[in-house]
This record gives structure tokens, C-alpha cells and sequence, in this order.
């Protein structure tokens, strides 16, 4: 007869699992030891893993008996699964090897540790196996199978510390070392951070902790020397810890944008060495600044979000704590890891994943962008914060809803110059009006996409691109992530503006054309309801801008007038700072303010 199993069983104990499910069973005031240390999944046996369930459902209600075991298993058509009433009588045999005995509560808590100690070893192989097949995979660096093991050995480490079995001394030691350390550095750690720029820090009250701070601008905008403006101005005035991810930028250059800010002297004497001796002082007082300053920059154009995470979690593990993160730029960010449809979804995952290290790491994290391309094709090249990430589209063949609740064909609008307000639907409910916003309409924008045709109710289509969104009756939902048969909310009488709940029948792709984008929030198209919301992570939006046709030849060449414009505030209010910009010494300085 063959062997059952061609490997070897993974660690476990067959016999103490038995004996502590029929202990628990003739004693269920043993079931709290039990609750306290062990989860389902620490039994390997499936038939014990339904068992404990029960008697920790039957707990609830005191009521733990072999006849009520018993029966909830039947109830439920378990019993059989878990071998009749024969195994019940099994483990009830096996329960009292210890039940006499005046020391049953010892047994049950050494009983406990076998059963865990083979769950650990159970992860030490199972993810010893995983980390085996990435490691023998050619498709993943290095590095990411580093960073993966390593999480795996965290969380079998998160598993086994055990803190219910600390003596008083240590935790008289930790309680100590936590006071010093506390008294030591609770001034850097609870010390509002600034940008350096007085306006700016009124508007966003300084750089928040738990903040992702996105700045971006068109090329050549100076986005790296206004991010390096302010690192240096942590540097100087806080004595922060800044760790620097540059996908674009080497060390090198980042070391010479720091010292041409903090002495005046052009990056390009620095570059080519032509630097007087008067100047030697200033590079020497920077530098030693530089030196006691704990700044690490990483120059890897290749880095993903995992090893952000990892690099900057190893930092502050290493050191008291990290002060800001600062990342250019975000469209560099490559994951590996992600199979997305698009790059946008792709920035979305990415975004997401920084505005979470933020928030565990309690830090601000400042991160650069690029805009899109479609903002070189506006006459007006101020930028909007929809330039910083799609937003949805609606196709050529549909018609929308003007303030009088009258039906628009889109092309009427485009030619002639129609300026829509948004629809206000007075019979909403009050659950639903915290959906809609009052934006207005300022313009609409074509451009070519993937459309996809929603069928309503065999009666009403729609054709948007799938990052557009539809009202549900719990919520916006992106058409990407509709399904059919969903029910969403729809204005069937324009008369009355009522809303109406709706499903959705079918659900297909249509064709590559030409599509219009909206500047505004709700509006209601070809009855249906939809939103053009920005979806971002990000806390604060700083757009960078030059108007070359308001500023003189002399000043483009000297000091340029640079507009910082706070697109989006989540704690504050939005508004324009104007900056001069030496692009001689890449330094920032400011001027006014202006709402």
C-alpha cells in the first residue's frame, strides 16, 4: 500500500489538539484560555477547526454540553463532516487524560503552546516555500524578494511575541527607556514643521503630519528647487530628518541644489569649480550645516512604493524618528507588483499607497508631479487640479441637462458656447444630498478615449469612459467597477427633477472616439446622474506656475514671478502665493499674498 501523502506532513499534533477540544467540552471553563491564545486557523485538523467554532458561538450562550454540540453540528449539517457522534465520543475521551487532575489548568496552557508552536513552524514553511519560489523567479529583483521575505518574517514575528508572558522588569525597563527617550526628543517630534514661506504656512498651517502633499507644474517650472527650498529650511531651522527619493535627479545634483540655495552661489559654479575665494566661506558654513544634518538621499530611478516603505521604516527604525519624505517624482514610481489597465490606475494605486505610509509613519510626505499633456493644448496654461489626474469623460452622442431641467445635445453646447450651471434636483432625499456639490461649469475639453455603453432599464444609454463615475444608492461608483444588475439612481422627470432608483441591464464596450470633459461635478446626462469627481489621496495640491506674458524680459532673466497655487486644502482653504524664483541659485523667496 502506498504512502497517503508523498511529502512530509506539515509540523502539527494531532493528540493535543483532541484532547484540548474534549477538555473544553467536559470543562468549558477552560474555553477561556483557549479564546486568549488560539485562533481557528492554529488547528490543523479541519474537523477541530469547526468544532472550536461552535463551542465558541455556543459560549456566548452558556451553553456548552456534548448534547448541544451535539446538535448545533446537526443543525447545520456539520456533524457528519466532522465525523458523527463517533468523534464527538472520541475527543470527550481524550479530554479526560486531565480532567481529574488538580493541576488541569497547567496542562491546558502547555497544551496551548504545542498547538501554537507548530502553527509557527506551519508559516516558517509555508512562507519559507513562497520566498523560494520568488527567489527562483527571474522576473522579480532582488530587492523585491528582500522586501517580501522580510514581511513575512515580521509577521511570523508579530505572531509569536507573545506580550501576555512579560515579567515586571521588563516592563519596568521599557517604561523607563520610553520616558527618556520622550522627554529627549518630544520637542523635534511635536514641533510643527514649516515650509519656510510665510503665506504658504498660513494657507496649509505648515506641512501637517499624516499629509500627502502633491506639488506639481509643467516642465521647467522649478518643482525640484521649491521642494529642496524647503528640505533645506527643515534642515536648518528644525533639524529634521529628511529622507530624499530622487528618480531623476543624482546625489550629486541634490547635494548641489542644497548648497547653492543655503550660500547664493550659482549651481553652475558649483558644477564647473569657479568659485572665488570670498565664497569659500559660505560653502564651508552650509556644509557643516549639511553635515550635522540627517538628510539621506536615495538616487535609485527604479525604486517602487514597497521600498519607499521599506527604506523609510528602516531609517526610523535605525534613528529617533523621520521627519518628512520627499519623492520626485511620482510618475518615475514603478510597481512591478500590479497588473493595472491603465498608468492611471497605476498613479492611483501608487498615491494611495504613499497617503497610507504618511499616516503610519505620522510624517508629511511631499511628493512632485508632472500634469497632463492636455494642458498644452489650452490657450489659457494655468493649471486646473483635473490636470493632475483624468478625469471622466462623456461621449459626442449624448445630450445633457441645462439649468431649466431642458435636454442639450453636447455639440450645442460646444458651438454655441453654452455656459451650464449644474442641475439642482429638489426632491432629493437628505441621505443623498451629501453626494452633490455646487461646482459650476467653466469650460469643456475634447479629447479622444475608450467609451463603454451602459443600458438602462432597456430605455436609456449612456457612453462614458470607465474612470467616469455613477450615483448608486449607497455611493459615487466608477463605471470600471459597475456590474450588472447594479442599482443606480436616475432623473426619469425632468418637470419634477425626481430621482427615481434604476438597474443596470447590460454593460459593454463601444468604440475609441472623441469624448468631452467636464469641468464640474454633477450633472445629469441622458437621465442619469454622474459626477466628475478628482479622486486623490492627496491632502494638499500645490500647482506651480509662470505667466511669461505678465512679467518683463528683465525679471524672466533675473528673478521670476512664481505662482504657487493651492489647488486643494483638506484642512484649510485654497488660494495663490506668489513667489520670486532665482534661477541662478535655485532659491525661492516671497513676495505677496493673494486669495
Amino acid at each position: 500500500m502506498h504512502n497517503i501523502y508523498s511529502n512530509v506532513l506539515l509540523p502539527h499534533n494531532y493528540l493535543a489538539e483532541e484532547i484540548l477540544i474534549g477538555s473544553i467540552i467536559i470543562n468549558p471553563n477552560l474555553l477561556i484560555y483557549a479564546i486568549q491564545n488560539l485562533d481557528t486557523e492554529y488547528l490543523l485538523i479541519e474537523s477541530h477547526q469547526i468544532i472550536y467554532r461552535y463551542l465558541i458561538r455556543l459560549d456566548t450562550q452558556k451553553s456548552i454540553n456534548p448534547v448541544n454540540i451535539t446538535y448545533a453540528l446537526k443543525k447545520t449539517k456539520s456533524l457528519r463532516k466532522i465525523g458523527g457522534i463517533k468523534k464527538i465520543t472520541a475527543l470527550i475521551k481524550q479530554g479526560q487524560i486531565f480532567n481529574i487532575s488538580n493541576n488541569i489548568d497547567f496542562y491546558i496552557q502547555q497544551i496551548l503552546k504545542i498547538i501554537q508552536n507548530n502553527y509557527y513552524r506551519r508559516l516558517i514553511v509555508q512562507y519559507g516555500y513562497d520566498i523560494i519560489n520568488l527567489a527562483n523567479n527571474s522576473e522579480f529583483s532582488s530587492q523585491f524578494v528582500y522586501i517580501k521575505a522580510l514581511k513575512y518574517l515580521n509577521y511570523i514575528d508579530s505572531q509569536v511575541s507573545n506580550k501576555n508572558i512579560d515579567n515586571l522588569k521588563d516592563l519596568i525597563g521599557d517604561f523607563l527607556k520610553n520616558i527618556i527617550q520622550v522627554n529627549k526628543h518630544i520637542l523635534i517630534n511635536n514641533k510643527l514643521l514649516y515650509s519656510g514661506f510665510k503665506d504658504l504656512d498660513i494657507l496649509t498651517n505648515g506641512l501637517p503630519k499624516g499629509d500627502l502633499i502633491v506639488i506639481a507644474g509643467r516642465p521647467a517650472m522649478g518643482k525640484t528647487s521649491f521642494v529642496m527650498n524647503i528640505a533645506y529650511h527643515l534642515l536648518k531651522y528644525f533639524q529634521a530628518q529628511i529622507c530624499i527619493f530622487s528618480l531623476e535627479m543624482t546625489k550629486i545634483q541634490i547635494l548641489h541644489k542644497l548648497i547653492s540655495i543655503g550660500s547664493g552661489i550659482s549651481v553652475q559654479d558649483l558644477i564647473s569649480n569657479q568659485i572665488h575665494k570670498y565664497q569659500w566661506s559660505s560653502i564651508q558654513i552650509v556644509c557643516q550645516e549639511l553635515l550635522s544634518a540627517k538628510i539621506y538621499i536615495n538616487d535609485n530611478s527604479n525604486i517602487t512604493t514597497d521600498e519607499i516603505g521599506h527604506i523609510s521604516k528602516t531609517i526610523q527604525e535605525s534613528n529617533i524618528s523621520t521627519n518628512t519624505i520627499i519623492i520626485d517624482y511620482l510618475q518615475l514610481i514603478n510597481e512591478k507588483t500590479i497588473n493595472s489597465e491603465s498608468r492611471s490606475q497605476e498613479l492611483s494605486y501608487i498615491t494611495r499607497k504613499l497617503k497610507i505610509l504618511a499616516q503610519n509613519l505620522k510624517i508629511p510626505i511631499l511628493i512632485l508631479s508632472q500634469l497632463n499633456r492636455s494642458i498644452d493644448k489650452r490657450i489659457n496654461k494655468q493649471p486646473l487640479l483635473s490636470d493632475l489626474k483624468e478625469s471622466g469623460c462623456i461621449s459626442i452622442k449624448l445630450f445633457t441637462q441645462n439649468i431649466r431641467s431642458n435636454n442639450v445635445h453636447i455639440n450645442t453646447i460646444i458651438d454655441n458656447k453654452i455656459i451650464m450651471s449644474m442641475i439642482y434636483i429638489s426632491s432629493i432625499k437628505n441621505n443623498y444630498q451629501k453626494y452633490f456639490s455646487n461646482n459650476y461649469i467653466k469650460n469643456i475639453y475634447t479629447l479622444n478615449h475608450y467609451t463603454f455603453r451602459l443600458i438602462i432599464n432597456q430605455i436609456f444609454s449612456i457612453y462614458i469612459t470607465d474612470n467616469h463615475k455613477c450615483l448608486t444608492i449607497t455611493n459615487w461608483i466608477r463605471e470600471n467597477q459597475l456590474i450588472r444588475c447594479m442599482k443606480i439612481l436616475q432623473n426619469n422627470n425632468t418637470s419634477t427633477n425626481t430621482i427615481e432608483k434604476t438597474y443596470i441591464e447590460k454593460i459593454s464596450f463601444s468604440n475609441y472616439n472623441i469624448v468631452y470633459k467636464y469641468r464640474f461635478c454633477n450633472f445629469i446626462c441622458n437621465s442619469i446622474i454622474l459626477h466628475n469627481s478628482i479622486e486623490q489621496d492627496a491632502d494638499i495640491v500645490m500647482m506651480l506656475y509662470k505667466d511669461i506674458s505678465e512679467v518683463d524680459k528683465e525679471s524672466i532673466e533675473n528673478n521670476q514671478i512664481i505662482d504657487i497655487i493651492i489647488s486643494k486644502n483638506r484642512n484649510g482653504p485654497v488660494g495663490i502665493i506668489k513667489l520670486y524664483f532665482n534661477p541662478e541659485n535655485t532659491s525661492f523667496s516671497s513676495i505677496s499674498r493673494c486669495i
